[in-house]
């Protein structure tokens, strides 16, 4: 047990989307906090560079905490909040407890997309322009066929919480997710390469929304996709190779969740 009188406590804020991940740009609201710190064991993995190592802990404070966001301890450890739990005795608020991960490679993130822009395109971001210029807003509707759902375009594996996307101040009904490519090169007949086979997972996630039903959404949007790729495969030669559909549960609420491989013929550029 560590008594930390002055944490600082790093609260998660989302801005603007960038234009070529879709991700939101995150930034920290600091400030002040007391809190105990527990130590609750380590986690350890091995990979081709090295090895990982951090450790877990729980922190008890009565101050304001809430997932995602980073805690800084006076001795200079980085960890992240993973779920925040109040504790009450009948109507009255006694403390709160924190999950957290320690961050032991943690550095502020690049605000600039500059590396993005080498040639060839990065196949997601390809993909991403692709679905951008050719969805339409008229097709992606709430339940009630007229009213307009929220919706976008992104990379997998944003690096905040889910909720803050589906709920709170952004309040997305539903996205496109673009994944990393399996690429195999295509070989012409003097033996060089002359462009690629990408096998590009697209992933329609849907959630219920009030006025959307995640199920219907998911469909509308699952049509346009087909209507894109049917309308235009054009420029690199795209077509939708396989669907697979599965639903998650998160708590109470269902997380809908079908993925398509897009195959993308391209040349070298």
């Amino acid at each position: 047990m560590v008594l930390d009188p002055s944490v600082t406590r790093r609260a998660i804020n989302l801005g603007l989307r960038d234009a070529t991940t879709g991700w939101r740009h995150i930034d920290f609201f600091d400030e002040t906090i007391e809190a105990i710190r527990f130590s609750k064991g380590a986690r350890y993995s091995l990979h081709s560079v090295g090895c990982y190592a951090s450790e877990d802990a729980m922190f008890l404070t009565q101050d304001v905490a809430t997932d995602g966001d980073q805690l800084l301890t006076l001795d200079g450890a980085y960890y992240e909040a993973v779920t925040v739990q109040e504790h009450w005795i009948l109507d009255s608020f006694v403390f709160r407890d924190v999950q957290a991960h320690q961050l032991p490679m943690w550095q502020v993130s690049p605000s600039s997309t500059a590396t993005w822009k080498t040639l060839p395109d990065d196949p997601r971001s390809r993909t991403k322009h692709w679905i951008d210029e050719y969805v339409r807003d008229a097709s992606i509707l709430k339940d009630d066929g007229v009213t307009q759902a929220s919706w976008d375009c992104m990379f997998s594996d944003p690096p905040y919480p889910l909720r803050l996307e589906f709920r709170g101040a952004s309040n997305m009904n539903g996205f496109y997710v673009v994944g990393q490519p399996n690429s195999a090169p295509e070989v012409g007949h003097d033996k060089y390469i002359i462009g690629y086979d990408e096998r590009v997972p697209v992933h329609i996630v849907t959630v219920d929304s009030a006025g959307c039903s995640g199920h219907q959404l998911q469909w509308r949007m699952d049509a346009e996709l087909r209507y894109v790729c049917e309308t235009y495969p054009l420029g690199s030669l795209r077509t939708l190779n396989k669907r697979s559909s599965r639903d998650v549960m998160l708590g109470s609420m269902k997380l809908y969740d079908t993925e398509y491989e897009l195959r993308y013929m391209r040349n070298k550029t």
